[in-house]
């Protein structure tokens, strides 16, 4: 009689869950609630039979307005990317990023995959088919909250600007903190001097760098000295014992930008002792003045050539410049990229001939005539059915539902309102600037109909292009980007982005 064996049931797949947590700060106790979140998800994860605990990351005293910087998030999304992860666990929104279209990309890339993100406090699975535009709204008013809390930030900042009692992190060259009030470093400060009546001796920022170097006196960052530091020296007004606060400012991107009138400076007279005397450095000031009224042209950026301030490279997106290589008798003009030529190790991409991008350039023209009918034209007639959406005043009319926006959110923190009362107007304004936002790429389209006009026209009336042609690189080339000594793409104003090998390397 035959042997019959039960067969056990194959086991059932585990979904493989992750969380992630962050605090904002790196007090004590913020790491200490970030061990208690990370041993409180662990347990949880573990403790259902039908998960399978992936890890736990995390990342601390980082703030969640932009994923630069957040390691443990970069590595969340990266896991889950290559099918490591299948299901993350958050505490809320907030935690997870500050950011709604950093928050939103994330998401959708994520649900791509099949791999969802579960907001606790929230209550938000981003399986559910609602879950997306509520979580907009929700994470609108995380942000709006870190908006507000770094508005708060500023004011404390200014106010102090005001009344002169700020306190920088570091003060320049020539100075030091000694029981938190800025005095003399006497030692550098006599660099400082010898610096500025260098200058009024006629001396120019190379010169006077390379003075320094020969006298072995190290840079503030204890390097050799260069002409960029003499000038940043010599054009700061701290030395004269006044300060300008606020002289840079952060803008709405995170980026430090200069200040240009975009937002009030504070002026402060006698606010330190001085290197050197108002008078002198008004004196210098002016005689810089001079020596650039007195340079040629080229040294003010002038678009010399078709290819001044086009061509990028695609590893540091810095703009390529002009350069020479003699080789013998013959010269070669090259497009170089300026990081590349301070350090090699922050950049590497070496330089392009001109004459291959010129060739490249030939060939993609040549390869646009011959689509032209099946591509170029199908292309116009697709842009010509679309229909503009009449504003008056786009950048006015988001300003407002900005205001009726930032009015509900205030209501809501002082009455207490609940989510429930303000959420549907919330969603209103946020499909009206939706609506808004729509009409400008539309109206992008509309400019990039014009240019594909354009092209077609350039096209129609040329022939097989056998050599370069300024104008028509100008006409329809919007930039360049260079991916390696062998390959470029070119972005044409149309919105057409064509890739073209370099063969002359």
């Amino acid at each position: 009689m035959p042997t019959i064996k039960i067969i056990d049931k194959r086991p059932e797949k585990k979904l493989k869950v992750a969380a992630y947590c962050r605090v904002s700060t790196s007090d004590a106790d913020q790491l200490a609630s970030l061990d208690n979140q990370k041993k409180h998800y662990e347990e949880f994860i573990k403790a259902h039979s039908e998960w399978a605990f992936v890890g736990v990351y995390s990342d601390d005293g980082i703030s969640g307005r932009s994923i630069n910087g957040r390691d443990g998030f970069k590595t969340l999304i990266s896991d889950a990317m290559v099918g490591k992860i299948d299901f993350i666990l958050t505490k809320s929104i907030s935690r997870f990023a500050r950011n709604t279209l950093d928050c939103l990309e994330t998401v959708r890339t994520l649900a791509v995959k099949g791999i969802y993100v579960k907001f606790e406090q929230d209550n938000i699975n981003t399986k559910d088919m609602d879950a997306e535009l509520y979580m907009s709204v929700v994470s609108a008013l995380a942000e709006n909250e870190s908006k507000s809390l770094s508005e708060n930030i500023k004011w404390g900042i200014q106010k102090r600007f005001q009344d002169g009692t700020y306190k920088m992190v570091s003060p320049p060259y020539g100075y030091i903190y000694e029981e938190g009030v800025i005095k003399l470093d006497n030692e550098k400060a006599e660099i400082v001097k010898k610096i500025f009546t260098c200058g009024l001796d006629g001396l120019g920022g190379y010169a006077i760098a390379k003075k320094l170097n020969e006298l072995s006196i190290p840079s503030p960052r204890g390097k050799k000295w260069d002409a960029s530091t003499v000038k940043r020296i010599q054009n700061n007004i701290f030395y004269t014992g006044n300060i300008i606060f606020q002289s840079t400012y952060i803008g709405s991107d995170g980026k430090r930008h200069k200040n240009k009138n975009n937002v009030d400076a504070y002026y402060c007279e006698k606010h330190h002792d001085a290197i050197i005397s108002q008078e002198v450095f008004d004196r210098l000031q002016k005689l810089a003045e001079l020596r650039e009224e007195a340079k040629e042209a080229p040294t003010k950026y002038k678009k010399r050539y078709a290819f001044s301030g086009k061509v990028c490279c695609g590893e540091c997106n810095s703009v390529l410049r002009h350069k020479i290589q003699h080789t013998g008798d013959i010269k070669y003009p090259l497009l170089a990229c300026p990081e590349h030529i301070r350090d090699k190790s922050k950049c590497s991409m070496k330089a392009i001939k001109e004459a291959a991008l010129k060739d490249a350039f030939c060939t993609m023209v040549n390869k646009l005539i011959c689509i032209k009918n099946r591509v170029l034209k199908t292309m116009l007639s697709d842009l010509s059915n679309t229909e503009i959406p009449h504003c008056e005043n786009n950048e006015s009319e988001l300003d407002r539902l900005n205001s009726q926006e930032a009015l509900l959110l205030e209501m809501q923190a002082k009455h207490n309102l609940s989510s429930s009362v303000i959420l549907p107007e919330l969603i209103k304004i946020s499909k009206a600037r939706d609506k808004i936002r729509v009409g400008e790429n539309i109206r992008s389209k509309v400019d990039r109909k014009t240019a594909l006009r354009e092209l077609i026209g350039i096209c129609d009336k040329k022939g097989v292009q056998k050599e370069f042609s300024d104008n028509i690189f100008t006409a329809i080339v919007d930039r360049v980007v260079v991916l390696s000594k062998k390959e470029i793409i070119f972005e044409l104003k149309c919105g057409l982005r064509l890739r073209e090998r370099l063969v002359r390397a």
